[in-house]
């Protein structure tokens, strides 16, 4: 099952991070996209969609539901992307990288010290979007990013593999309240012990 919480404010709040995330994605070939006015981010844990509804309230919780045609993406086992980009951003900084492929960020790594907020504000002044692209990259790099399209056939909990965490839905979803009486997750398949001789 896939959810959404609504109406939370939280921190951090990076949509320009996400757009150029989603640009460094496209440039790799991926077609889901992060920016915030066109996808919709769900997780496979309802406490983690939870932290994002308005006061943890499950009145504020929703349910997704990906129609043929859409882009489902995640990163196996990546509970949140922005949040790991965070941290690679102080390991760049304590590990002392300097520049991605020529592209050198070393003083801007130290000013960012691991704080999305202010690589968020060089963005919305239009400021070392290059380097802060470099900085994605090298991020990105070694990670194994997995889309899907959605068609008739698709088995969403199948395609994901169990994955548990954000995913990030680009195309034709349904959005419903979540309704405790009808949604519940599906519960694990667990082996029966083996009979003892």
């Amino acid at each position: 099952m896939l959810y959404m919480g609504v109406g939370g404010t939280w921190s951090p709040d990076c949509p320009l991070i996400d757009v150029l995330i989603s640009q460094r994605l496209k440039a790799r070939g991926f077609v889901g996209t992060r920016d915030e006015k066109i996808c919709l981010y769900a997780s496979t844990s309802k406490e983690q969609a939870l932290d994002y509804a308005r006061d943890g309230d499950e009145a504020y919780l929703k349910v997704l539901e990906p129609q043929v045609g859409c882009v489902v993406s995640w990163v196996p086992s990546m509970g949140d992307m922005l949040l790991k980009f965070g941290t690679h951003l102080d390991h760049l900084r304590w590990r002392d990288i300097t520049q991605y492929r020529g592209v050198k960020f070393g003083a801007l790594v130290r000013d960012i010290s691991g704080d999305l907020g202010v690589a968020e504000t060089y963005l919305r002044y239009g400021r070392q979007k290059r380097a802060i692209g470099a900085m994605i990259d090298s991020f990105l790099e070694p990670l194994e990013i997995r889309e899907h399209t959605v068609d008739a056939d698709t088995d969403i909990d199948e395609v994901i593999d169990g994955h548990t965490g954000e995913l990030w839905i680009t195309g034709p979803c349904l959005v419903h309240d979540f309704d405790p009486l009808v949604h519940h997750p599906r519960p694990a398949v667990v082996a029966a012990p083996s009979p003892r001789p």
